[in-house]
């Protein structure tokens, strides 16, 4: 399903386990109220030979019109971090992709592939 939305996703093609928990989560009319979190468990890409590459949990949390974005690395040598919004149908999101330092040549390309390059990490940046 992420593939659908197109790169980096498509590209990546990511693999594993997801999970979903929320309270009192409601979507109705584009508007979110309460907490969803979504977790990625022994997550997989078609790029990169290193399995799994982490554990990861996106936490949604709506109030109103605007809902809060914050994802971060649980474990493993990808690491993936950023904030963001969704308002009014705008997303606005920020982050980095970085790998622990004896790792950096088996994820490298991976890396690349997930924003431009800031040094030996990635800036994830997602505007739509």
């Amino acid at each position: 399903m992420l593939g659908a939305l197109g790169a980096p996703f498509n590209t990546v093609r990511p693999g594993g386990v997801l999970e979903l928990r929320w309270t009192d989560f409601e979507m109705r009319k584009g508007v979110v109220v309460g907490s969803l979190e979504i977790e990625w468990r022994e997550a997989q890409s078609a790029l990169s030979a290193v399995a799994p590459l982490g554990n990861y949990r996106l936490h949604i949390v709506g109030a109103g019109g605007a809902v809060r974005l914050q994802l971060d690395t649980l474990r493993g040598p990808l690491h993936l971090q950023g904030s963001g919004t969704l308002k009014n149908g705008h997303l606005s999101f920020k982050g980095l992709a970085s790998s622990d330092p004896e790792m950096r040549p088996a994820l490298n390309g991976l890396i690349g592939v997930l924003g431009p390059r800031s040094g030996d990490n990635a800036l994830l940046v997602l505007e739509k």
